[in-house]
């Protein structure tokens, strides 16, 4: 958050004006200060997380690497400079602040979405406010709404968040914007704090209810199911690696001689030596037995509801979020990737409406591009669109030898179209030939390589 320092500057009269004017019409179901539902889980804890479970941290890698395979195309509108002016914009960003990219701009943004339920993206103007001129992501952990000291959101007339407070290092300083007159006294400050105006910041939410100030990501609805099987996992570790070592008891004394408290702690300090030596002796009066220990399936039930648990939270496949190779049914793991594209669009759908409104929005009102693009965001498959439309041509096309290669043009281009990817979107394949010519083909290859030798 070093780049509010540098970019806020000496607060203007813009400042005080807590949203746009527009004619009439008030927000009478909320006004003045609103108790948010806040998460159920502490931004820390979804991001510990993500980063400690392998299940959680896998499927929302996927997740993204699904999403930005697929990848932002291109901006559209009518007005071809328009879209110069987009890209160029886009094409900057990283100037002030850390130095990102726009493809690691989407990426942040659909990570901490699915992470957190939350995203921010602080909105950078120029000196005077007159032209938005770089972006640049904020970690959900360092902002919040600004709010009182009974941690209630501060809103507007038309009920809006005025601002957000923004956490900075211990020790560091930043100047941010200057609270609204009359709200002095109502937001609450805490030191290493910053206060910015709503007009700064986008905020993406990915899944939200109630009254929507806050977001609900992919960890959230199963992370008691991780720390439960977090704790079941070591619990079993610690199992296994007592019965590996033959856990024993000794009973120290007989009928001739009652042992004392100092040789009980005596064979017990040799008992725990055994973990690493081969040999020990012990008096006639010592006796050591082995303890059996009855492993029981429920662990590996429960373990088992767990992990589905998690799965139908992060609406990831578990045969493709595992990695473990185990049987699965084909048509049911295809419904299951099917379902999770779905989502995956959803996520992009979602996103992207956020990102129109209050980014490029913006940015075309403040720099007067002429217009507001559509994004275009590529297909999500894991297979080059090219080589699934020559599996299905060569399927379509192996029972038959009379296929003109006009007749293979017409198919593609009808493919294309069903499947709603345009033909320009990529380069021109060379002629796909049916399985049985390929086969010939590869003969003859093979036939005169022999003839050469």
């Amino acid at each position: 958050m070093g780049v509010i320092n540098n970019i806020l500057g000496e607060p203007s009269m813009e400042n005080f004006k807590l949203a746009s004017e527009t004619s009439g019409g008030k927000q009478l179901s909320s006004q003045g200060l609103v108790k948010p539902i806040k998460p159920i889980v502490d931004f820390s804890d979804l991001e510990m997380a993500y980063k400690s479970d392998a299940i959680s941290f896998n499927a929302i890698n996927k997740s993204v690497q699904m999403i930005m395979a697929g990848g932002f195309k291109e901006f559209f509108h009518a007005k071809k400079g328009v879209k110069t002016k987009f890209n160029d914009f886009f094409e900057n960003i990283g100037d002030i602040g850390n130095d990102i990219t726009s493809e690691e701009l989407f990426e942040g943004i659909f990570l901490d979405e699915m992470v957190y339920g939350n995203a921010f993206v602080e909105i950078i103007f120029n000196e005077d406010e007159t032209k938005i001129v770089d972006l640049a992501i904020i970690d959900p952990k360092r902002i919040d709404y600004a709010k009182n000291a009974e941690s209630k959101i501060i809103l507007d007339s038309k009920g809006k968040a005025i601002g957000y407070m923004v956490k900075l290092d211990s020790g560091t300083y930043a100047e941010g914007d200057a609270i609204p007159k009359g709200y002095e006294r109502i937001i609450k400050e805490d030191s290493n704090t910053i206060f910015v105006l709503s007009k700064r910041i986008c905020h993406f939410k990915l899944y939200s209810i109630g009254d929507k100030f806050y977001g609900i990501g992919l960890l959230e609805p199963a992370y008691k199911s991780g720390i439960y099987k977090k704790n079941i996992e070591k619990g079993q570790a610690n199992s296994i690696y007592a019965r590996g070592f033959s856990p024993m008891v000794a009973f120290v004394g007989n009928e001739r001689r009652i042992a004392t408290p100092q040789d009980v702690e005596g064979v017990l300090s040799k008992i725990k030596k055994l973990s690493y030596k081969q040999y020990d002796a012990f008096p006639d009066w010592v006796k050591i037995e082995s303890v059996k220990l009855n492993e029981t399936s429920m662990a590996q039930s429960a373990l088992k509801d767990m992990r589905t648990d998690q799965m139908a939270s992060l609406s990831a496949p578990q045969a493709l979020v595992s990695g473990s190779g185990e049987a699965t049914n084909r048509a049911t793991l295809g419904d299951q990737r099917t379902l999770w594209e779905f989502t995956l669009k959803d996520i992009i759908k979602k996103t992207m409406s956020y990102f129109t409104k209050y980014i490029l929005k913006p940015i075309n009102k403040l720099n007067d591009y002429g217009g507001v693009p559509v994004v275009e965001w590529g297909e999500l498959r894991a297979e080059d669109i090219d080589v699934t439309i020559d599996k299905i041509i060569r399927l379509l096309t192996s029972k038959s030898s009379n296929i003109t290669e006009d007749f293979r043009d017409d198919l593609e281009e009808d493919l294309r179209q069903l499947m709603n990817i345009k033909i320009s979107d990529t380069p021109k394949k060379k002629k796909v030939l049916p399985i049985e010519e390929e086969k010939k083909k590869e003969i003859k290859k093979d036939t005169k390589k022999d003839i050469e030798e």
